[in-house]
């Protein structure tokens, strides 16, 4: 009998659903077992339901090498699938990380991509912590641990998801083995800017005031902190001193730069014990600064150039290698061959205006030829697994920050519980080389943002990518709803503004219809984007 959570799901991959009473932070789940009974005397049970677009396996219960396994047998191998384990988790008024371990034992050597997913949204996963498996041993169990900060769990239906986005086989054995909390203590000191997330307020903005959060750890209860607004210049006299006493979890401040000469500041925050020294500092970089006609920036949710709203239509990965693989398929099919000039021509002459090229920064002649046919490009200079990488990738890209034919940057690709801090990071770092320019970051789930706590951000636009096209006939209204979820988040937050990055490539199924692609696009439209970026691959990328 299904479960009003799993009544909620939408149908077809196939996931193990484990319904349970809620279950002590110390003990979420012991033993991968079907049904047991806890040290609690609460019942616990898995239950298979459908769910996405793949086929659904056949599940059973196994003991072997001294566990309690799954054993998944496909008519034929799947695209994916993923196990689920719920029953609402517990409120856990923690700081720490919720650990998930599993064991897989394969039936082949074949490589894998392991996922373990955490979703607020039953049927809605976040990424959390990726492994690719390419080196199993065949027939041989193999432990994987995945790690989630449990900053921002805010749902209380939240699901953990274990997905094989490569293919498992038939015959491969899974076990979850345990699943438990561990607490850490909170730093003594947290220093975030909220509004404007960016740190930049510009003189021309209707508010001049900047707006954040101080947090404290949770004993003892109250602090003295001091606020200080410094000219980075010099960081010696303060514009400005506030003092005030701090409690668990976090205190609201508010400064007004309006009486502020334009200009690069740092807000200091000092903890202060009872005889008056600095315990703990914190500090973010902020600025006042005049919008000039090339500035990029949010306005009011709109992404402008200078003071004029533009409605972006790009798409990824255009660079001098996309060019060669675009010609080395025409070679294949007989078409003609395309210079890069003529391939830019040919976005622009479609209604394109802007790309992501692929690599930091692009050669003087790409750029060139960008701006011949009015192209805006934005350089992806932090993608997947890319950390910022310091001095030499500011110092690379330092002489092109007030170019104009940079539009902006592309941060780190779909932020998860497990990157937030270096997502923020990455951002802060193109923020402080580039106050007027744009930071591009996708988002495969709109619950993502929520583990930024509306304190942080790793992006000015942040451009949803839900990819749901399985099939010629797959149920694409989540696209819409994901960006009614982030424009909300961003009504919330300001400074901040909703694209779509419409799937256009072959994933686990056919290519998207034009109608898909059609429906993409009204989706975001009707729901409040303000750009759109195809995406797609060539085989080299």
């Amino acid at each position: 009998m299904a479960t009003p959570m799993t009544a909620s799901l939408p149908s077809a991959l196939a996931l193990l659903l484990l319904t349970a009473a809620p279950l002590l932070p110390e003990q979420l789940l012991q033993n991968g077992d079907f049904v047991e009974t806890d040290a609690a005397g609460l019942s616990k049970s898995w239950q298979l339901v459908a769910f996405r677009d793949s086929p659904k396996p056949q599940v059973e219960r196994v003991a072997e090498d001294g566990r309690t396994a799954c054993r998944l047998t496909f008519a034929e191998d799947a695209p994916a699938w993923c196990v689920s384990f719920s029953q609402p988790l517990p409120q856990l008024d923690v700081e720490g990380s919720l650990v998930v371990r599993f064991a897989i034992k394969p039936q082949t050597a074949k490589p894998r991509m392991l996922s373990v997913n955490l979703s607020a949204t039953p049927g809605c996963s976040l990424p959390c912590a990726r492994h690719f498996l390419g080196d199993l041993r065949q027939g041989e169990w193999q432990e994987v641990e995945a790690r989630f900060p449990l900053r921002g769990m805010k749902a209380t239906g939240s699901v953990v998801e274990f997905i094989a986005e490569r293919a498992f086989t038939a015959g491969d054995r899974v076990s979850l083995t345990d699943v438990h909390v561990e607490q850490e203590e909170p730093p003594p000191l947290v220093l975030r800017l909220t509004a404007p997330v960016s740190g930049v307020v510009f003189t021309d903005a209707p508010s001049q005031a900047l707006a954040g959060i101080v947090r404290v750890s949770r004993k003892p209860a109250g602090r003295q902190v001091r606020l200080s607004l410094l000219s980075a210049a010099t960081l010696q006299e303060p514009v400005s001193i506030q003092v005030f006493t701090a409690t668990y979890p976090r205190t609201p401040w508010r400064l007004d730069l309006a009486a502020a000469p334009a200009g690069k500041y740092e807000v200091r925050a000092e903890l202060i014990d009872d005889a008056g020294a600095v315990t703990q500092s914190e500090r973010q970089v902020c600025w006042r600064l005049q919008p000039t006609p090339t500035t990029t920036r949010v306005v009011g949710g709109n992404v402008c150039v200078g003071s004029e709203p533009i409605l972006l239509l790009g798409t990824y990965h255009v660079s001098d290698w996309a060019v060669a693989a675009t010609n080395a398929e025409s070679r294949r099919i007989g078409a003609p061959e395309r210079t890069r000039d003529e391939l830019l021509g040919g976005l622009a002459r479609q209604g394109f205006n802007a790309f992501l090229y692929t690599s930091r920064v692009p050669p003087p002649a790409f750029l060139e030829a960008a701006g011949r046919h009015g192209l805006h490009v934005i350089p992806a200079v932090a993608g997947i697994g890319r950390e910022w990488g310091g001095a030499p990738l500011s110092e690379e890209l330092a002489p092109w920050t007030d170019d104009p034919r940079l539009f902006g940057w592309g941060g780190r690709d779909e932020p998860s519980p497990t990157t937030t801090d270096s997502a923020s990071q990455v951002y802060r770092g193109l923020k402080s080389l580039a106050p007027r320019k744009l930071v591009f970051t996708s988002f495969c789930a709109a619950d993502a943002l929520d583990f930024f706590e509306g304190e942080n951000t790793a992006a000015d636009l942040i451009l949803m990518d839900i990819y749901r096209v399985r099939a010629a006939d797959s149920d694409l209204s989540e696209v819409g709803s994901q960006v009614r979820r982030a424009v909300q988040y961003v009504r919330e937050h300001g400074s901040l503004a909703v694209g779509v990055a419409p799937q256009a490539f072959i994933y686990g199924g056919p290519e998207p219809t034009p109608e898909q692609l059609r429906a993409q696009l009204y989706l975001g439209v009707v729901n409040g984007a303000r750009a759109f970026f195809l995406y797609s691959y060539t085989r080299e990328g």
